[in-house]
């Protein structure tokens, strides 16, 4: 219970420190360019997985459209694409490492006057499997708490993975 206030605690710490960060703080920013460089393990590309409460086991399911939401992680961006759009690409603002298991993304994507944050906490479960905890800020006005999981591509045969067939008879909304 403690170390979920001690995350939370650095979630609301972060997102009072963006305020400062937006203002220009050039000394800021070259120790937040700084800390992504020397946390390698940051280049990495994850593949959604579900969970299954009653089997207590996670899983891949691949849709009949093909796609599944995967994130790319690079040295300065969170590339996030679920599928229905284009990718979401996120600039890295800071990234911490909380302990052994559990790591922190301070995330931002900006277009024409409107910004979206995302801070999220990684944590490991097992296997390569993470849980991704998504706090997430429209215009520093707080929208929710979005929670995922993902496994890392190259432990993805460690997975099972449920394939979703088309039906035959499936329709085109236009067909008559």
């Amino acid at each position: 219970m403690n170390k979920l206030f001690g995350i939370i605690l650095c979630v609301f710490a972060l997102f009072s420190c963006e305020n400062r960060l937006s203002q220009g703080n050039s000394e800021k920013l070259v120790e937040i360019q700084d800390s992504i460089k020397n946390n390698q393990p940051i280049v990495d590309k994850y593949i959604g997985v579900k969970y299954d409460k009653e089997n207590k086991d996670y899983y891949i399911q691949k849709p009949c459209d093909g796609h599944i939401p995967t994130i790319k992680l690079t040295k300065s961006t969170v590339i996030d694409d679920w599928g229905m759009d284009e990718p979401t690409i996120f600039q890295i603002k800071k990234y911490i490492n909380i302990d052994q298991n559990n790591k922190m993304l301070l995330l931002s994507y900006k277009w024409d006057s409107d910004e979206l944050t995302d801070s999220i906490i990684i944590t490991k479960v097992k296997n390569g499997i993470s849980k991704w905890k998504r706090y997430r800020k429209y215009n520093n006005n707080f929208q929710g708490i979005i929670t995922a999981y993902y496994v890392l591509k190259n432990q993805k045969s460690n997975i099972k993975t449920i394939k979703n067939d088309c039906p035959e008879e499936k329709k085109l909304e236009f067909e008559k």
